[in-house]
């Protein structure tokens, strides 16, 4: 296996952060989200939305306020992620999601309204905070 220095991008508590990866991996990490793209998805690189998040804490506006789960689940959001597949990432039910979903909206003042669809609404809140 050939290692390269290249920065992991998941989480992995057998490799402290910022830790190299295999060239494979990151290979891996890109096509999925190429493919994920060219399917119409989104793809948002995590060290982005980290420095995004960063800033938005030091801003205000609402994000501070939210647990380190519901910015956990709001950072996947902005990855643009399903609630499935964030389910699965942080090893909780769908339901969960929705839970942390709701209680964002709520926490950041995002009210139902046939208009706006709220998670871009939060996700746009969080990447301009």
């Amino acid at each position: 296996m050939t290692s390269s220095p290249v920065r992991s991008n998941v989480a992995d508590d057998s490799e402290p952060a910022g830790a190299f990866s295999p060239v494979g991996a990151k290979a891996n990490v890109f096509t999925g989200d190429l493919r994920r793209v060219a399917r119409g998805g989104t793809a948002l690189d995590p060290d982005v939305v980290e420095i995004l998040v960063s800033r938005a804490r030091m801003l205000g506006g609402g994000v501070e306020q939210l647990t380190p789960r519901q910015r956990e689940v709001l950072a996947l959001m902005a990855e643009g992620r399903s609630n499935s597949w964030i389910a699965a990432a942080l090893g909780c039910s769908d339901k969960a999601v929705v839970q942390h979903t709701s209680r964002i909206y709520d926490t950041l003042g995002l009210p139902v309204d046939a208009d706006d669809h709220r998670r871009v609404r939060a996700v746009l809140h969080y990447l301009t905070e």
